[in-house]
């Protein structure tokens, strides 16, 4: 009785597959996004399970995930917390003892719409500030 192999890809077949440029798969082993090959060098292979990451990868990125947060929800421990990472984080004075901290690794379009709200936020608190003197 004859068993069948999982199925085995090249890195050039896996792009081809997966819509995800051979570049990008490079980029997203080197991050920690994807498991590296499982026989390296010049007969590298990938399996079903890379395949299967990076269309988990694809999805979570057109919800609006950045790489980040993919990864860190891709590293879970057994209790179900990501590790502790390190983060750059940008404080932002918003007013006399009101200081908001933004992550510097979050995607633009959140940068954007939480500098909008800091920017109202602090009127609002210089208007009251005002106010009350």
């Amino acid at each position: 009785m004859k068993t069948s192999k999982p199925p085995a890809y090249s890195l050039g077949q896996l792009a081809k597959l997966s819509g995800v440029p051979a570049r990008t798969i490079r980029y997203y082993i080197a991050r920690g996004l994807l498991d590296g090959p499982g026989k390296g060098g010049r007969g590298s292979s990938y399996s079903a399970m890379h395949r299967a990451r990076l269309r988990q990868i694809q999805a979570l990125q057109d919800q609006g995930r950045t790489l980040a947060e993919i990864h860190a929800a891709g590293t879970q421990d057994q209790s179900g917390r990501a590790p502790m990472a390190f983060a750059t984080w940008l404080h932002h004075e918003l007013a006399d003892g009101v200081v908001l901290a933004l992550r510097s690794d979050v995607a633009p379009w959140r940068t954007h719409v939480a500098v909008r709200f800091m920017n109202e936020l602090a009127r609002a608190l210089r208007s009251q500030d005002a106010a009350t003197s």
